[in-house]
């Protein structure tokens, strides 16, 4: 059973115990991420995930790494648009070692004015290396189509010009303001012993600030738009995308199942028409993603550079084929299904429920049970489907991104 507790020091505490390992999952989230980031600072929530790591005022960059290397575990943190996690997975038996590191880390950053423009030079090159990755370059503009200068449009990375112009007093004022009790959450998942967990973390954090700082909201009403850039690559990249449903939206289990059906899978239609049919592609698949404000529905598939109107035209002759609202209950049984084991699958590692709980949390403020999550996917019907699938069978209302070789 998943526990939420309050701590006395005001920070939420999520438990997740099971026994049947040996091994336990611990993370430290912070609801802040690209949107809590205001003009000029793009970028800096993920940086800051960066010099957390580079040493606090106990410990130098090599401590950290090397005390959680030393008892055999594994560490490793993440930014997104609204969170950021830093989290260690190890044997029980030093399930306390390694919450001393990561305590240590968001309690006494060092925030050393050498590392730190060292470590914008190590940012500026992920930045390089994400627009070298034609893959992931595609899925950021779009990015830009969809979300515009709204507080989701903003870049995790940020820009060169913005991460190079992040200065020592604005990183401590942003980490103060943000990483704060309102914010900060743990999220633990294996075995344990659950009193010693809240009695350790019951003194912990209460040097935070109480309440974090809420950038105002920008609002963008997303406009079809349409960017063709070349690089030297001998494949075209297109993805189509657009304004999709937020997590709070009860039809986005409905949208899950019709992005699984349309293109999540090799049985998907999607795969079949561009892939087994027309020969087009390798890669070829739908999504959708949920933030808490909103979320988006793109389609992507990496096909031959004089293809690329040929594959527009068998994504289009799919998605008109949603208009006529004739989908099979067969295929929307095989598309709960994917969903529903992928979904348990990932609950089969502590790492994965400590992650699936910390999410939940961070954009729900709840913790949805398993039986739960099965049987919203398990309601969906027919009609949800055809109704949610309005959303997305307009090929006029998608924005366009082509990256192609020159």
């Amino acid at each position: 059973m998943i526990k939420k507790i309050k701590l006395e020091s005001g920070i939420e505490l999520i438990m997740d115990k099971f026994d049947s390992v040996s091994s336990v999952s611990i993370g430290v989230w912070s609801k802040t991420g690209a949107v809590n980031e205001t003009e000029g600072i793009n970028g800096i929530s993920h940086y800051i995930e960066h010099m957390l790591f580079k040493g606090t005022t106990n410990r130098t960059s090599m401590q950290l790494v090397s005390e959680v290397d030393s008892v055999g575990g594994q560490m490793n943190a993440f930014t997104g648009k609204e969170g950021t996690c830093f989290y260690i997975k190890c044997l029980n038996t030093n399930l306390f070692k390694c919450a001393d590191v990561l305590v240590d880390m968001i309690e006494n950053p060092l925030f050393d004015e050498l590392e730190m423009e060292r470590e914008k030079q190590v940012v500026c090159e992920e930045i390089k290396m994400n627009f070298d990755d034609p893959t992931d370059l595609i899925l950021d503009v779009t990015d830009e189509f969809v979300f515009g200068d709204s507080n989701l449009g903003n870049s995790v990375l940020g820009t060169e010009e913005t991460v190079k112009s992040i200065t020592p007093e604005a990183l401590r004022s942003y980490f103060d303001n943000q990483y704060t009790k309102d914010s900060v959450f743990i999220s633990i998942a294996g075995s344990f012993d659950e009193e010693r967990v809240i009695e350790y973390f019951n003194t912990k954090f209460n040097n935070l600030l109480e309440t974090k700082q809420q950038p105002s909201d920008r609002v963008y009403l997303h406009k079809p738009q349409t960017k063709y850039l070349e690089k030297d690559i001998k494949q075209a990249h297109i993805c189509l995308a657009k304004e999709g449903l937020s997590v709070k939206d009860k039809d986005h289990y409905a949208l899950a199942i019709l992005s699984n059906l349309f293109g999540g899978s090799m049985s998907s239609r999607l795969f079949q028409n561009i892939r087994e049919i027309r020969g087009l592609a390798y890669s070829v698949y739908s999504s959708a993603s949920y933030y808490k404000e909103s979320g988006y529905f793109k389609i992507y598939a990496g096909v031959g550079k004089d293809k690329i109107d040929e594959a527009l035209e068998g994504i289009k002759e799919e998605m008109d084929k949603l208009k006529t609202g004739e989908i099979t209950k067969e295929e929307i049984d095989s598309a709960r299904e994917q969903l529903k084991s992928g979904y348990m699958f990932s609950l089969e590692t502590v790492q994965g429920r400590m992650i699936v709980n910390g999410r939940s949390n961070l954009q729900l403020g709840m913790i949805l049970g398993q039986q739960e999550i099965i049987d919203r996917l398990n309601n969906v019907s027919h009609e949800d489907i055809v109704n949610v699938s309005k959303l997305i069978y307009d090929i006029s209302d998608y924005s366009l991104a082509v990256v192609k070789g020159r």
